[in-house]
């Protein structure tokens, strides 16, 4: 796993820049935080608390306080109400979270000065989204699903593990011996990514193609050609 950030990371970011990291708590972040750090970034760690799951996010804030601690990084945490957000807002719980995370990250570049924001999405969230959009009728531009680097308002978003999938992260922080923190919210199927993750996915595995997964997320000559603003 290691290896492949590290070849995702040289193609994305200059040796020694500066740059936020998005951190949960979970397991893929986590490991982007070790990975970046054994490869030579000293990131500045991001951590949004939602306030969905009570004493629950709070620890996910205080695990991330103390993680960023450990590596002796700087961190920023801060807070949105994200019910109140949607409910104020009249848009679900998923969007109003992506609005209020974005929200936080452009507040953490202006304040830092830094315009670069890693994030850990995996192989598995890229077929998860290839699945959402076919599902909701998207045309022939959604079926690019998540770019590896994206302009998105003050933020240049970088994704260096669009190529791991999620079993190599949970065999990578076994072998470093790295703890995580479990959202619990992750295994409600009411949440539709939730039901494609564990309702549909396996159900494409298992009964018609078990490499669904490594089909999605091979490299299309459209992404290395272009990158969005």
């Amino acid at each position: 796993m290691l290896s492949k950030i590290q070849s995702s990371l040289a193609k994305l970011l200059a040796p020694g820049e500066r740059l936020l990291i998005g951190v949960s708590g979970g397991s893929d972040s986590v490991a982007l935080l070790d990975a970046l750090v054994q490869s030579g970034w000293r990131p500045h760690v991001c951590h949004l608390n939602h306030k969905l799951r009570g004493a629950e996010s709070d620890a996910d804030a205080e695990f991330v306080r103390d993680l960023a601690r450990r590596y002796e990084l700087a961190v920023t945490i801060a807070e949105r109400d994200v019910a109140a957000m949607a409910a104020q807002e009249k848009v679900s719980l998923e969007d109003a979270a992506r609005h209020a995370r974005h929200g936080f990250f452009s507040d953490a570049a202006r304040r830092t000065g830094v315009h670069k924001l890693a994030l850990a999405h995996t192989a598995d969230d890229q077929v998860e989204t290839l699945l959402l959009r076919l599902l909701r009728g998207t045309g022939a531009p959604g079926l690019v699903g998540i770019w590896p680097e994206r302009q998105i308002g003050v933020l240049r978003v970088v994704r260096p593990m669009l190529g791991v999938r999620r079993t190599e992260v949970l065999e990578y922080l076994r072998a470093q011996g790295l703890k995580f923190r479990e959202d619990s919210s992750n295994s409600d199927v009411r949440f539709t990514r939730n039901r494609v993750r564990h309702e549909l996915l396996p159900l494409l595995e298992r009964e018609f193609n078990p490499a669904i997964a490594r089909c999605c997320c091979a490299p299309r000559k459209s992404c290395a050609m272009r990158i969005p603003t």
